[in-house]
């Protein structure tokens, strides 16, 4: 009897070393998904007037030594490109009546209208704010998009 709760004693002992390295993991994971902002620059959303149309580039260069908002995606298994940043804005709005025709160098969309435009520009100024735009990320999980 005395054998057998040793070897129960014995195998808690095992199971709590499991969880605690379990936990440690996680937590390694999570600090490396928390990256500095401060090394990123944001994505800049563009428009055209004539088309009511929305654009993101994409960006891999770095500029005033910081890295592209792309990198940033990657952190979160995105990869920064057209349709990845289309994930993420559909996962944070809900915009109505629009038309989506993301490719791998840009993001674009077009609104109905000119008023419809101004809507979603001011919607999408939070993806131009590194720290909003870390947000959207942590929000967003990958779906397929259907071309």
């Amino acid at each position: 009897m005395l054998a057998a709760l040793c070897n129960e004693g014995e195998n808690l002992h095992i199971l709590v070393i499991i969880l605690v390295a379990l936990l440690i993991v996680i937590s390694i994971k999570k600090v490396s998904a928390n990256p500095d902002l401060e090394s990123y620059y944001p994505p800049v959303v563009d428009t055209d007037d004539e088309y009511y149309a929305i654009s993101i580039l994409v960006e891999i260069d770095e500029k005033n030594g910081k890295q592209a908002f792309v990198k940033l995606f990657e952190k979160y298994g995105f990869s920064g490109n057209g349709p990845s940043i289309e994930q993420v804005i559909r996962k944070n709005t809900s915009f109505q009546d629009v038309e989506y025709n993301s490719e791998g160098d840009a993001f674009l969309m077009y609104a109905r209208d000119k008023v419809h435009q101004t809507e979603i520009v001011n919607e999408l100024k939070c993806i131009e704010d590194i720290k909003c735009l870390n947000k959207w990320l942590k929000n967003a999980s990958w779906i397929l998009i259907k071309e």
